[in-house]
């Protein structure tokens, strides 16, 4: 069994602090069966619906491999790339992916899937881990702004 508590993660005191701070108390099911992923360094593509907590695991495991004490690029938050690809962007993302570490980590959270991303992540990705997420969010729990 998975467990949904954020002290079951390798993630420090403070990380559990500040995210308790924020109300983060108990991972979402795509948190739970990504996040273990994440942070043993796999590749992962997660795959759930929009607001079932994808961008804090992204998050959360975006942070907890960035050294403070390194000044320097550790991360690059392609964000909506689903999105970019429909926009014609494919060139141009292969091409920055092209400039990044073969050692790199390349993590994928999207609630579409399609073929675009698909050919992206077959070519970058390496060892490649899915999880997919059916679980509903629940509605009026995410609010946007613009």
């Amino acid at each position: 069994m998975i467990s949904d508590r954020f002290t079951s993660l390798p993630i420090s005191k403070t990380q559990i602090a500040n995210l308790d701070s924020l109300g983060y108390r108990k991972m979402t099911a795509v948190q739970a069966q990504s996040l273990p992923h994440v942070m043993q360094g796999k590749d992962l593509i997660a795959h759930a619906k929009t607001g079932s907590g994808k961008t804090a695991a992204f998050g959360i495991g975006l942070l907890h491999q960035i050294n403070p004490k390194i000044f320097a690029v550790q991360a690059l938050v392609l964000d909506e790339a689903d999105r970019m690809l429909d926009m014609g962007f494919y060139e141009v993302m292969s091409a920055i992916i092209a400039r990044t570490p073969k050692t790199r980590q390349t993590l994928l959270f999207s609630a579409s899937y399609p073929e675009s991303i698909k050919r992206l992540c077959r070519s970058i990705q390496r060892k490649l881990v899915t999880v997919t997420v059916e679980a509903e969010h629940q509605p009026g729990v995410n609010e946007q702004l613009f």
